[in-house]
């Protein structure tokens, strides 16, 4: 991520539409600042083997460096989005329980983040396992979610009509 600010000084952006820049901590924030970012995402996940494979931290961890993040985009007036990874199976762990997928979510959108993107990370998603990791999402209205869904095992399309 390290040339996230040269790709975003060189898109010709368009009147309407968001650019938002993964932002892993704080220092990245103070990059995107400088080229004028008005939108970012915090991205973590809903296993622990994964978060730290991934961004070489816990989800407690994770979440900490995000609060710090977003306290500081706060004060930009930034847009701030939230990513969950890996919230039905991880390559490492398995399954994932939902109510974890939850509690991330939860921690996320209370920082401040407007949306939160529940993310199928290895596609192994099936319509009954969106369906339940939707049901545990208690406390963030529905239309602050957003999901999204590879296509590995040929059930995108279904895990989509599904959510």
């Amino acid at each position: 991520m390290g040339d996230n600010a040269e790709v975003f000084s060189k898109i010709n952006k368009k009147d309407g539409v968001s650019y938002p820049v993964l932002v892993p901590n704080v220092k990245g924030l103070e990059t995107a600042l400088k080229v004028g970012v008005k939108e970012i995402a915090v991205f973590g996940a809903a296993s622990e083997s994964f978060s730290k494979k991934n961004i070489n931290c816990s989800i407690e961890e994770s979440l900490n460096r995000f609060q710090a993040v977003v306290d500081e985009a706060k004060k930009h007036d930034l847009k701030i989005r939230g990513y969950v990874s890996c919230v039905m199976g991880c390559p490492y762990e398995g399954d994932v329980d939902p109510e974890k997928v939850n509690w991330v979510a939860e921690k996320l959108y209370a920082m401040g983040c407007y949306e939160i993107s529940l993310g199928d990370t290895i596609g192994v998603g099936t319509p009954e396992k969106t369906h339940k990791m939707l049901q545990a999402i208690k406390n963030i209205p529905k239309d602050k979610l957003a999901a999204h869904f590879h296509d590995t095992y040929d059930k995108a399309c279904s895990n989509l009509m599904a959510a």
